[in-house]
């Protein structure tokens, strides 16, 4: 299974094709420390499956399913019981049967990550104890979603909010969170919100919100424990949003990361890119390098 590690003023950097490799150098990474890391990811999916339902699905059902089947919850534990940090192979192996929407619960599952925080642009995010309350009494339930351009008709509980700690140790914050929507603004605010993927005043808003996250699951000031910042280039979808103004919170980001792993993702680069930007994998990458660089020598 093919990845390119190298290292940038010091700091260790993987690269591969498919986001389920990332099982391999996360194993290596965790083979090498007495506690498993956290993770910080930028994905434009949540990639919050269940591992190896796919894999399941296609050996004993012959097609994709939902969890919940007893067998499947029983070979998901065998397979990753099967996971040695130790043995490469053993990592090789597992990657291979995961879909790469996977490789997070396996990580987690094999303790090879301990808590996991998700930001993306889609996808259902972990709602807090406040903002469930907020919506079972203004709307009647916690499925209510808020629409971008409306807003909540009444005001919603004031920060700091608590979570209940997922049973996936998975944290994904709202995808609105950090840019604010006009509903009488002309702009293209869609393409506008992508491409403030990395600015620092929307990324500081996201680690508000992960840093209350983790207090919730006894973890204090995230960015001060052990993580791994993982990207995944699907998370560009514009030309300006890997070309931030301010970078100072994302160099900020990848200086205190343990190492970064980086998936190329090729199919879904060029699915999930915005209409008319022109922008591929190896243009993100050189970037997203040159970032890396960037942030290590300042």
């Amino acid at each position: 299974m093919l990845v390119d590690k190298r290292q940038i003023e010091g700091k260790d950097v993987y690269i591969f094709e498919s986001h389920s490799t990332a099982l391999v150098p996360w194993g290596q990474i965790r083979s090498k420390r007495s506690n498993a890391p956290n993770l910080i990811t930028l994905d434009y999916h949540t990639d919050t499956h269940e591992a190896f339902l796919l894999h399941y699905g296609k050996q004993f059902k012959g097609e994709y399913f939902s969890s919940g089947d007893d067998a499947f919850e029983k070979l998901r534990e065998l397979l990753l019981s099967k996971i040695d940090v130790l043995n490469d192979a053993s990592l090789c192996e597992a990657a291979n049967k995961l879909r790469n929407d996977e490789h997070i619960d396996a990580a987690i599952g094999a303790d090879i990550i301990d808590f996991a925080y998700v930001i993306s642009y889609d996808g259902q995010c972990t709602q807090s104890r406040e903002e469930i309350k907020y919506y079972e009494e203004n709307y009647g339930g916690v499925n209510f979603i808020r629409t971008r351009f409306e807003g909540p008709q009444t005001p919603l509980p004031t920060r700091p909010y608590t979570y209940d700690v997922p049973e996936s140790k998975i944290f994904v914050v709202d995808d609105s969170e950090g840019f604010e929507y006009n509903k009488n603004s002309k702009v293209d605010q869609e393409k506008q919100h992508y491409d403030f993927a990395i600015e620092s005043p929307y990324l500081d808003r996201k680690l508000l919100i992960i840093d209350e996250m983790g207090l919730s699951a006894g973890v204090k000031n995230v960015l001060a424990q052990d993580y791994i910042l993982d990207i995944d280039l699907d998370y560009f979808k514009t030309r300006k949003s890997i070309e931030p103004r301010d970078k100072k919170t994302f160099y900020h980001l990848i200086k205190s990361a343990q190492a970064v792993t980086i998936a190329m993702e090729p199919y879904f680069v060029n699915e999930e890119k915005y209409p008319g930007e022109e922008i591929d994998p190896e243009f993100l990458l050189a970037a997203l390098l040159e970032h890396i660089h960037s942030s290590l020598v300042t």
